[in-house]
């Protein structure tokens, strides 16, 4: 069942860390809030160039930038290997551990999840949800249990929830009797609930320091800066080939750390000009592209000595460059046969 509207808490405006996104992370949060294809557990496919079409005035890189803006703040959790995203604190803004059939489709579509970063955070808000059921949902996803296999002891109880032996029913009763639930208005890592109390606070922290483990390594997946976001999108879409989306993020990652160096913007464009150029190169050899695209823009904008013509002086500087690349050969020990090899194989 598509939803029909989406419903946006007041207190979304007093959460200092929404308010602290750029006005395009916060119109990104409200569109995948409105999506007709989010589920009950917050779980979207991830479709960038839908999302543009959102706006005449976006495009996919704005899209990207803001996205990774918001998987930063983990107002999002986005894993582009199983095109997946997942708004954090929707279910837990929801009410849905009051609402038996609306907890039970959030169950399914939860367990039904590929990533295995989505999976470790939906653990971790399926347990702020203080539920028992929830609880035990959250042990498979973990990998610590078999859903159908957990009956948790617990003094919580609610009579009228699934129990764990009972799968989510495929069929809805009623589940928006009222519409759907109040959606997460706020989901920053500084927001606070009214429902949550101290002792339920150490008991997440205690579940997300389990957690942290699962999710160490996927998290580098997205850090990276809007600012390279925006540089690898814009060019590969100038350049017209449809690289694989791994290989784009890895180039992003590249481009990250080269602006954060201080890399100039057109001379790292410049090395992933260089970069296209060389089929079946690795995105690691992205910063020693970028040194040969640095060395290239001074020899063309160095003037030319006294004495000599334009034409001679770029031949000069070009032999020049030569030499220079022979000498760093040389010092590596990677000149074999006259070839100049660098760590990453031949130089064609």
């Amino acid at each position: 069942m598509s939803r029909e509207h989406a419903r946006i808490l007041t207190a979304i405006w007093r959460d200092d860390d929404f308010r602290a996104l750029s006005p395009e992370a916060q119109r990104l949060y409200f569109l995948l809030l409105s999506q007709p294809t989010i589920n009950q557990a917050g779980v979207l496919p991830l479709t960038v160039s839908r999302w543009a079409r959102g706006c005449s005035a976006t495009d996919v890189a704005d899209i990207e930038a803001a996205l990774a803006e918001l998987d930063r703040t983990r107002f999002v959790v986005v894993d582009a290997d199983t095109d997946e995203v997942l708004v954090r604190a929707f279910m837990r803004k929801d009410g849905v551990a009051k609402q038996p059939n609306v907890l039970k489709a959030a169950f399914r579509f939860a367990l039904a999840v590929e990533s295995p970063r989505l999976r470790a955070v939906l653990a971790d808000e399926l347990r702020r949800l203080d539920h028992v059921h929830a609880d035990a949902v959250a042990e498979t996803l973990d990998g610590t249990s078999t859903y159908h296999q957990t009956k948790p002891t617990s003094s919580r109880s609610n009579p009228s929830s699934p129990t764990p032996d009972e799968p989510p029913s495929e069929g809805f009763a009623e589940p928006f009797a009222e519409g759907f639930p109040s959606n997460a208005g706020v989901g920053g890592k500084g927001s606070s609930h009214p429902d949550s109390l101290p002792t339920q606070e150490k008991r997440h922290a205690r579940t997300r320091t389990r957690g942290a483990g699962v999710t160490a390594g996927t998290l580098a997946a997205t850090a990276v800066r809007p600012d390279a976001y925006r540089l690898t999108a814009g060019w590969h879409s100038s350049v017209g080939t449809p690289y694989p989306t791994k290989t784009v993020r890895a180039l992003g990652k590249q481009v990250d750390g080269l602006l954060a160096d201080r890399a100039d913007p057109d001379t790292v464009t410049a090395a992933l000009d260089l970069w296209h150029g060389r089929p079946g190169a690795a995105p690691g050899l992205l910063p020693h592209l970028y040194a040969d695209a640095v060395r290239t823009r001074h020899v063309e904008t160095t003037p030319p000595p006294a004495g000599l013509s334009k034409r001679d002086a770029k031949a000069a500087g070009w032999f020049a460059l030569a030499a220079e690349f022979e000498h760093e050969g040389q010092d590596d020990g990677h000149v074999v046969d006259g070839t100049l090899l660098m760590l990453d194989g031949p130089r064609r």
